[in-house]
């Protein structure tokens, strides 16, 4: 239904102990597919520590659509393994037990010492190549010589030039001579290309970095402020009178708040109970979130998101203490894990 490719099945960390692995997704199924997520398998407990995906968010796809995803390796330097992997798993919010797609293993190593990279180092001309070229230059200028003392320069000219020290403009045509020959020798490189070339690929520092995972947090928070507000507008239209077994779970059963207020709207009601009318386990799941934690961070808000519609309030929270175990956070976990 997807294809994920990416070039790369074997990645070396830079010096500051990063790297980044783009990965190409792309909708071949043929039908627009609505809720679909992102996941990182990891072939070790080292790797679930130090890869991240940049973009987790459930996305919708169009038929045909191609995105990219990047994935960051960042190791502390506590750590340090032989061999690890990932693979990017690409599967249905509604079932994310079932892999839409699964790319090939991306390898890496930490190694314990990792040598920062010397830029001043570079490729020198082989000093016999050097020398044989200064010779020529001499001899020909030596040649250049007696050929003018032969036809009545003078021998003061000879002396000139064989006495005086070369000045700038006599070096610099030196250096382009010896460009321009060694660039004929066979496997030598060239001064100009030595200028030019580098093998070092150039790094972002750490405020870089972390900036740009600053402006990606922001951009999946307005995300998912958007979201929320579509889904308030259209849970805004639900004003039928909430009845039926899940409704009576909580009204006067369950306290919505920390306060103890047990008298429930509709909307809120009619909300939790959609698609789980004859169910109790929605009650469940919330009553065991909002009154069984001692976490204050969540509030009836959150709860609901959670549980609402929940068909099996025991695997909702199983679901979702799974994704806190992988590294997602608490927000993505909960939209991973909704109606269960």
């Amino acid at each position: 239904m997807f294809s994920v490719k990416t070039g790369q099945s074997a990645v070396k960390l830079d010096w500051q102990r990063r790297k980044q692995v783009v990965f190409t997704v792309r909708n071949i199924s043929g039908k627009t597919m609505e809720r679909v997520q992102f996941a990182l398998d990891t072939g070790c407990a080292i790797a679930a520590a130090c890869v991240h995906l940049h973009d987790d968010e459930e996305r919708r796809f169009a038929k045909g659509v191609l995105r990219q995803y990047i994935v960051t390796i960042h190791a502390p330097d506590a750590l340090f393994a032989e061999d690890c992997f990932f693979r990017l798993r690409v599967f249905d919010a509604d079932h994310p037990e079932e892999s839409m797609a699964v790319s090939q293993a991306v390898h890496f190593s930490i190694p314990k010492v990792i040598e920062r990279p010397d830029h001043r180092t570079q490729k020198t001309l082989p000093l016999f190549v050097t020398g044989l070229l200064f010779s020529g230059l001499v001899l020909a200028a030596s040649a250049a010589v007696m050929w003018d003392g032969a036809n009545g320069t003078g021998v003061a000219q000879s002396e000139s030039v064989v006495g005086d020290e070369p000045g700038v403009e006599d070096e610099a045509e030196l250096l382009a001579t010896v460009r321009v020959a060694d660039s004929e020798q066979p496997g030598a490189v060239s001064l100009q290309d030595v200028l030019l070339n580098t093998d070092e690929v150039p790094v972002q520092n750490d405020e870089q970095l972390a900036e740009a995972e600053r402006k990606a947090e922001a951009e999946r928070k307005a995300e998912a402020e958007r979201k929320a507000e579509a889904e308030r507008k259209a849970e805004a239209e639900l004003i039928t009178t909430a009845s039926g077994v899940c409704a009576d779970a909580f009204q006067g059963r369950i306290a919505w708040d920390r306060q103890g207020s047990m008298q429930w709207v509709d909307h809120n009601l009619n909300l939790m109970c959609r698609g789980a009318e004859n169910s109790t386990e929605p009650a469940l799941c919330f009553k065991t979130v909002m009154h069984g934690s001692l976490d204050n961070w969540w509030d009836w808000e959150k709860t609901m998101r959670l549980c609402k519609g929940t068909s099996n309030a025991v695997l909702t929270l199983q679901c979702y203490n799974q994704q806190l175990s992988q590294g997602h956070k608490r927000l993505a976990s909960i939209e991973r894990c909704m109606a269960f």
